[in-house]
């Protein structure tokens, strides 16, 4: 004979009940999820002034040589070496901006290490001067023609963050470091460059290139070091009194604008 309808509810309440307590204790048998292990900063003990990368690019062989020279303050006495980061690079020379060659060695093509001669105190001025050549896999994308888009524009895009600038220049590549900086880079004459901070002066150079200079005043971490090569037109603009320079791709003038008027 059949249960009658309230017997069977009693019955499948009941059985809810077990599960649910199941699933309780089941639940607080788990351990709690623990929190990431806590990432600490990178530890340094000098803090970099300014970064003067002087930089020529060859944008068909996708290859660069530079010289940066790095200016720095000790945090301590004593201080006797520099460790930079510099990515892939072959390292030629490494002296003082007043001269002196120093002695210095790289390893696994990630770490330069500069003995810098005698012992500096905290707070002391010293320079260092490094020339180099590289051709990056990473901090640097060239942009070329290929056979599937041969009218690709040949360009030139640095990207550092979140620590890869150190490939195409040395330097303390963490953020927790700012520092002031110039960029002179020279390429073919037809393009034009594009960089931090404000443009001090284009000139010419040898063989059908030129030297673009520029230079930021402000502080600033170094994976924000930044430049821009190819051909481009140019929309001006203005905030609030401060004026608003845009960079468009050749020809693209007018659309430019209409993008930034939305």
């Amino acid at each position: 004979m059949p249960l009658p309808v309230y017997k069977l509810l009693k019955k499948f309440l009941s059985v809810l009940a077990l599960l649910f307590v199941s699933i309780g204790l089941a639940s607080a048998q788990l351990a709690a999820p623990q929190p990431p292990p806590y990432q600490w900063p990178r530890s340094h003990d000098y803090d970099v002034e300014h970064y003067r990368i002087a930089v020529s690019f060859d944008i068909v062989g996708k290859s660069l040589t530079g010289e940066t020279t790095i200016t720095l303050h000790p945090y301590k006495d004593n201080f006797k070496e520099v460790e930079l980061d510099a990515g892939k690079m072959k390292i030629e020379s490494v002296k003082l901006a007043a001269g002196s060659d120093l002695k210095y060695r790289y390893e696994k093509e990630e770490k330069l290490y500069v003995e810098l001669g005698r012992p500096y105190k905290a707070g002391e001025d010293i320079s260092i001067v490094v020339k180099y050549s590289a051709n990056p896999k990473q901090g640097v994308a060239y942009i070329v023609p290929t056979e599937s888009d041969p009218s690709r524009p040949y360009q030139i895009w640095t990207q550092g963050q979140p620590d890869t600038n150190h490939y195409w220049f040395p330097c303390y590549d963490y953020p927790n470091d700012r520092a002031t900086s110039e960029t002179i880079v020279t390429v073919d004459e037809k393009y034009q460059v594009i960089s931090n901070g404000d443009l001090i002066s284009v000139k010419p150079a040898a063989n059908k290139k030129k030297t673009w200079h520029w230079k930021m005043d402000r502080a600033y971490a170094s994976y924000l070091v930044s430049v821009v090569v190819g051909e481009f037109d140019e929309v001006k603009d203005s905030y609030k009194g401060k004026p608003v320079i845009s960079y468009v791709p050749k020809g693209q003038t007018e659309n430019g604008k209409l993008s930034f008027s939305s």
